[in-house]
């Protein structure tokens, strides 16, 4: 009996889950790694040192125009390839670097730019064009990369820091992402061939989904309600998220928790995340993906409430399963709903259009989580207005079902 051959689709998804590790583990997870040594080098607030985040996000926000743009319409490896060394260059160049303005420029533009195109608006394309029955699943799978880089590539950089400092951990960091990043995109393919089919069934949550098989104009996709709803939703559920982690070592090691210890919380945070997805990849076909996000959103609310009342080891360690839970949920139900909504041939475009969107909040939310460090000498006002935008997060993610828009009138593309 022959062996039955095993779907390409699967190979990329375990590519992904390595690329999605090197890159967020060695970029915006490590970020706040590098706050207080860095701060200290170039005697730097801790305001100006989430701008450095705030630069990154901008610079996607404007990158992933082009490059979403260009996914919709090159093929994928050339891109991930190019992509991959200029972001490990760029990586390196800063560990060099003892100029801010260069430093600065290299965030906003090439380093923004290399980390777009070689895995964080990529990835999710990719996978949506070889998955529509499994989308969900698959989408979870791959962003446990995210998750295992805090326990695989965080606890490595932290080493390196403690030990070499953080200009050898930055360069020894850019030359691992170019060759992980170049070696796996050898094996990419955009779609699949007529004789690859995808196994199993649709599932309730895609065979709910319109199917659009044409190309979608700007102006589509700018007048859908759910590109507002989606984007404004998410994009501060995510910026929540991003703020707190860069903000929990600095947190954990100003209440007198040694670096070691703060990584440890970075470390179960990934647990969660890890052990999140995984639940999630059974579920997230077969309940609404809106209601799971906002879900995912409520949790993000209870663990800022919960970061008001106390700051010891446990009741971090505690914040960090919530945060885990969240952070491991959000990203790739966020990736799928908005891959549902749209479709797969102008996914490219639409992310690129949302990724402003989604930058735009997030740095609106770090400058503002490091002004009320640097004004009140705390987060408190943070973890406050933090669990109260959680709250309309979820509700934005729920309006559609609330308010339903006509899908003729919400999804039809231009003629």
């Amino acid at each position: 009996m022959a062996m039955k051959k095993i779907y390409y689709g699967w190979y990329l998804v375990a590519a992904c889950i390595l690329i999605y590790m090197a890159v967020i583990g060695t970029g915006s997870a490590a970020y706040g790694l590098y706050v207080k040594p860095v701060a200290a080098e170039f005697d730097l607030s801790r305001a100006t040192m989430n701008t450095g985040m705030i630069l990154f996000n901008v610079g996607m926000a404007l990158t992933a125009l082009v490059v979403g743009r260009l996914i919709d319409r090159f093929p994928l490896r050339p891109i991930m390839i190019v992509s991959g060394i200029v972001l490990g260059g760029c990586m390196a160049l800063l560990g060099l670097s003892d100029n801010l303005m260069l430093d600065a420029f290299v965030i906003v533009l090439p380093l923004a730019a290399g980390t777009v195109g070689a895995g964080t608006l990529t990835v999710t394309v990719l996978l949506a064009r070889w998955f529509t029955k499994q989308r969900g699943r698959v989408l979870a799978l791959a962003a446990m990369g995210m998750s295992l880089s805090n326990l695989t590539v965080i606890p490595v950089i932290g080493h390196l820091i403690a030990q070499y400092g953080w200009r050898h951990a930055l360069v020894l960091s850019g030359i691992g992402i170019a060759v992980v990043v170049c070696a796996l995109a050898m094996i990419v393919r955009d779609r699949p061939n007529p004789d690859e089919v995808e196994p199993g069934k649709p599932s309730v949550a895609v065979a709910g989904a319109p199917a659009l098989g044409v190309r979608l104009t700007v102006r589509d996709i700018l007048t859908n309600p759910h590109f507002w709803l989606i984007g404004i939703g998410a994009g501060i559920g995510l910026a929540i998220m991003q703020t707190l982690g860069v903000s929990l070592v600095p947190l954990a090691t100003d209440g007198g928790l040694t670096i070691v210890q703060a990584t440890s919380l970075l470390s179960v945070m990934g647990i969660t995340a890890v052990a999140s997805k995984l639940t999630l990849a059974v579920v997230a076909d077969y309940f609404d993906r809106s209601t799971l996000l906002a879900s995912c959103f409520t949790l993000l609310a209870i663990a800022n409430a919960t970061l008001l009342i106390d700051h010891s080891y446990g009741v971090l360690l505690a914040i960090c399963v919530l945060i885990g839970m969240a952070s491991g949920t959000g990203a790739p139900l966020y990736y799928a709903l908005v891959a549902d909504r749209f479709g797969t041939i102008s996914l490219g475009t639409v992310r690129g259009l949302m990724t402003p969107l989604t930058a735009a909040l997030a740095a609106v939310f770090l400058r503002f989580g490091g002004e009320v460090f640097d004004r009140t000498g705390s987060y408190r006002v943070m973890f406050v207005s933090f669990a109260a935008a959680a709250v309309i997060a979820a509700l934005l993610l729920l309006a559609p079902r609330i308010f339903p828009t006509k899908p003729e009138l919400a999804l039809t593309p231009a003629t």
